[in-house]
């Protein structure tokens, strides 16, 4: 079974970013700004933001839940 570090929930324009894992989280803490509006630990983006968000977590080796 794969573990996941981030699973992306798309709720219309909006998706939430919600770590899984440590690495994950430290992820989401290293490059979001302080002032962006966190709902829990997820982090809201927008949808069409979403596919280079998701291809810079690849190329870090973060692990991305399908949605």
């Amino acid at each position: 079974m794969t573990e996941y570090d981030i699973m992306v929930i798309k709720q219309g324009s909006i998706a939430l970013l919600l770590p899984l894992s440590g690495m994950g989280r430290r992820w989401l803490d290293e490059r979001l700004d302080d002032e962006v509006v966190r709902w829990g630990h997820s982090a809201p983006v927008e949808v069409k933001y979403l596919d280079a968000i998701i291809d810079g977590m690849l190329d870090e080796g973060i692990t991305v839940r399908p949605f």
